[in-house]
């Protein structure tokens, strides 16, 4: 698997030709799991064909959402 560095992107959705869903350039193959935070599928690029495990989560959940007294999850997320 192809490592990435933690980034946050617009999500574009679509489909590709054979009905696969599509994140910006990445075309969804299958879930991987999920945690208390989102889920995990595995994306392959169209541009360069490696394999990426991508996270994804409401972010406006995880604002709200308060792991400690002056932390929310998405802090949490951010470190």
């Amino acid at each position: 698997m192809g490592a990435t560095p933690t980034s946050f992107v617009s999500r574009r959705n679509s489909l590709d030709e054979n009905g696969n869903k599509m994140l910006n350039e990445y075309i969804r193959e299958h879930k991987i799991g999920s945690s208390s935070y989102g889920k995990v599928a595995l994306y392959k690029s169209s541009v360069d064909g490696k394999h990426y495990e991508i996270k994804s989560f409401h972010k406006s959940h995880l604002w709200k959402l308060r792991v400690a007294p002056f932390e929310t999850a998405m802090t949490d997320v951010l470190r």
